[in-house]
């Protein structure tokens, strides 16, 4: 299209370029007015692009082994959970990510699933499995007279 600048005619251009970053496609937009030239307008254009991928192709990255969440016995073993693979995300211009978990343990040993972690972005989420990061120690025999109704459950 054109523009008319003090009676002038400039052109300008708006153009749009879809990225892939992972498994999300983010369409991007770049608008250029007012360029004294096609060349110095499609050299603008470009450039707004390559910021704009720059921008959102750095995801925002939750490392595997990022505690979770803790298992706490009445007889004191509190191994940690932790997630089991990166979490990533589509940051861009200040925009903030939130995260939640789910967790449950049924087994006691290291490495058993403990639910999962999702964090999610303006753009897209991620929802990673979490696991028992040590074996959950048995109660001691000491610990299992002494404490007898905790251990049938009849109290916390």
């Amino acid at each position: 299209g054109s523009l008319f600048v003090n009676g002038r005619e400039v052109d300008d251009l708006a153009t749009a370029r879809d990225l892939t970053i992972g498994d999300t496609t983010v369409r991007t937009y770049a608008t250029v007015l007012a360029q004294p030239s096609d060349e110095s307008r499609d050299s603008s254009a470009r450039a707004l692009l390559a910021q704009l991928e720059a921008e959102l192709t750095t995801p925002y990255v939750i490392p595997a082994g990022t505690v979770v969440g803790t298992v706490e016995t009445a007889w004191g073993s509190n191994p940690e959970i932790r997630t089991t693979a990166d979490a990533a995300v589509i940051l861009w211009n200040g925009a903030a990510s939130s995260s939640s978990s789910t967790l449950a343990v049924d087994d006691w040993e290291a490495g058993s699933p403990a639910g999962t972690f999702t964090l999610t972005g303006p753009v897209n989420s991620t929802t990673v499995e979490a696991a028992v990061s040590a074996e959950i120690e048995q109660p001691s025999p000491w610990w299992r007279l002494t404490h007898p109704l905790q251990l049938f459950g009849l109290i916390d």
